[in-house]
């Protein structure tokens, strides 16, 4: 008789594989969802500008910073992301903000750049950005998309290893070519004043221009 009711439940329920396969998809469905939060949680601030980390991220600080306290705010209306949040791993370590940026970024930039080879041709806007560590070059690109001129934020490259002009154009096609951007014209350059960036004879842009006539 216990077999036939095993059986009979088995029939609705389906078998003990399907019960853990469906268990299993239902837990990955919730996992994506939380994960999902968690990205829209970094695009949110990163669209306002704000910072992600606190200097201080205990419990026991008044502020963890934007991104924890952010996933706090979650926390108190959303029973699902809760559950995950207040688990024993809950994906919001310093390690995992900076992939998550990361991997965003990685998107933002494959968008600009097939916006760009749509285009055509684009423009690059070259600039020191030096900090406390390392010399750095910005690089920004400008583009029309729907017959509008639009800038775009593209990177910073570590120049950090040479600063004459031959390297920084070397660094600067390097970084194109990692991005398929290397064969498509470049129309136009800006620089700041210094010589070895804008000088006619021997700068970047000089060494651009080869390349890009």
């Amino acid at each position: 008789m216990s077999k036939w009711t095993a059986f009979k439940l088995t029939q609705k329920t389906g078998s003990i594989q399907n019960q853990l396969d469906s268990v299993h998809k239902q837990k990955v469905l919730e996992n994506r969802s939380y994960i999902n939060q968690l990205i829209e949680i970094a695009l949110y601030l990163g669209k306002q500008g704000l910072s992600f980390r606190g200097h201080r991220e205990d419990e026991l600080s008044l502020n963890r910073g934007n991104f924890k306290e952010a996933c706090m705010l979650m926390n108190k209306f959303n029973d699902n992301f809760a559950r995950r949040f207040n688990s024993k791993t809950n994906y919001t370590s310093w390690s995992v903000q900076n992939t998550i940026i990361n991997l965003c970024a990685k998107h933002i930039n494959k968008l600009i750049c097939d916006e760009i080879k749509e285009c055509g041709f684009y423009s690059i806007m070259v600039d020191e950005a030096r900090s406390f560590k390392v010399q750095q070059l910005s690089l920004c690109v400008r583009y029309t998309k729907n017959f509008e001129v639009v800038e775009r934020f593209l990177t910073f490259i570590d120049v950090s290893q040479k600063q004459d002009a031959s390297s920084l154009c070397s660094f600067i096609f390097n970084y194109l070519d990692t991005i398929s951007l290397f064969d498509v014209p470049i129309v136009a350059q800006s620089y700041d004043g210094a010589n070895v960036m804008s000088g006619k004879f021997g700068g970047v842009q000089q060494k651009v221009k080869l390349k890009h006539p």
